[in-house]
């Protein structure tokens, strides 16, 4: 079985309201000393370092992060939050992060397929947030949606992507994948919501630890 996990949309337990500190500062510095001519041209624009360029393989099958284009920090902004944050948590740029019960079980399962690293969450006084958390981008990307076997009702196409037209139980569980079950963790090419799966496996470990994930709906599976 296959399971959509529903990014969250807004803040709260899942979804930290901050930004990255240094991260541009280290970027703007990469890219003045570190970079090749040729590696320089791909991320120019107008004269300048396109901002966050690397921002892209956060969510798209572009390659792993260089440890130069990973954020090591990210600082609330705001009230810090109001309840302990989860296991799965949506950063800025839809980066995603993990805590380290969640990234063991996604090492143990599914070993050397995804990238993950340390990144500092702290408060707006520089004090570290209570919990360990690691930036997460997912290294496998498929092409499994079916819009054929899913119902109707339930998605909408535009421009050759697909999104569910409603973020709830109700439409999730009508779409439809092909999966050859080799995946435990994965995004969809051409789905872009819900964008993130898992396997029944990883599912039943995450149940199994007691984790808290966003919401995560059963879909079929052909």
């Amino acid at each position: 079985m296959t399971w959509a996990i529903n990014e969250p949309k807004g803040e709260g337990e899942f979804w930290a309201n901050g930004d990255y500190v240094g991260w541009e500062e280290a970027l703007q510095h990469h890219y003045d000393t570190d970079m090749s001519d040729a590696e320089r041209e791909a991320v120019t624009f107008g004269g300048r370092m396109m901002p966050s360029y690397p921002s892209e393989k956060f969510t798209k099958d572009l390659g792993p992060l260089t440890p130069q284009e990973q954020p090591k920090t990210f600082g609330f902004q705001g009230s810090p939050p109001r309840k302990l944050l989860g296991s799965l948590i949506k950063l800025t740029s839809r980066l995603l992060a993990v805590d380290q019960a969640l990234k063991t079980i996604i090492e143990t399962i599914e070993p050397d397929k995804h990238q993950m690293w340390p990144i500092r969450l702290q408060y707006k006084n520089g004090d570290p947030y209570e919990k360990n958390f690691f930036g997460l981008v997912i290294g496998k990307h498929l092409n499994a949606f079916d819009p054929d076997a899913s119902d109707k009702e339930v998605w909408h196409e535009r421009r050759g992507r697909f999104n569910v037209r409603d973020d709830t139980k109700k439409y999730i569980s009508g779409l439809a994948l092909r999966t050859d079950n080799s995946a435990h963790l994965w995004r969809e090419k051409k789905l872009r919501s819900p964008n993130v799966f898992i396997s029944d496996a990883l599912h039943d470990r995450i149940v199994e630890a007691k984790l808290r994930l966003p919401k995560m709906y059963r879909v079929k599976d052909i």
